[in-house]
């Protein structure tokens, strides 16, 4: 028995569908690679960016009630211009110092604990290694020398608010 071509169009449809739903529910269960979990728009979070300007500062800036203030605002405002993305090879980096743009390459990840580990080469050729932990919508970056950035997923709306005057 042969079936009309708009019964075996539907046929194929219904699988199609019905695969592609299959297919959306197994996608659910399974996370994204850490790599294609670092691509997007990330910001800094204020209070973590006060925390590692601190960390830098003289004793007597930290005893010191007013410059606490003072570094605490400072903080806030510079987060609140600044703004990241990675596209997969590529970093850039919007701020107070101006647009920076990186390359970088995943060197290895480790999906139990979500860390990546990156070289990462400046504008200069300059490499450097580096470690990046995602877990959701949160981002540690991990320099080197031991400096750790926190930053929180963005929309590409907000990231273009923050870098509109860049």
């Amino acid at each position: 028995m042969k079936l009309p071509k708009i019964a075996l169009a539907l046929l194929s449809l219904s699988a199609t569908c019905l695969w592609a739903g299959e297919a959306a529910d197994a996608g659910k269960a399974e996370a994204k690679p850490l790599a294609d979990q670092l691509v997007g728009y990330w910001a800094p979070v204020p209070d973590k960016m006060a925390e590692m300007m601190l960390a830098e500062m003289p004793e007597e800036v930290k005893a010191n009630p007013e410059m606490l203030k003072a570094v605490k605002e400072q903080a806030a405002e510079m987060a609140g211009k600044m703004a990241i993305h990675f596209d997969g090879s590529r970093t850039f980096v919007f701020g107070p110092a101006g647009p920076m743009e990186s390359t970088y390459k995943i060197t290895s990840t480790d999906e139990k604990t979500g860390t990546i580990t990156a070289e990462i080469k400046d504008a200069d050729g300059e490499i450097e290694k580096g470690k990046a932990i995602v877990d959701g919508d949160k981002l540690q970056l991990i320099e080197e020398e031991g400096g750790v950035l926190h930053l929180v997923r963005i929309t590409e709306e907000e990231f273009k608010k923050r870098t509109a005057s860049e």
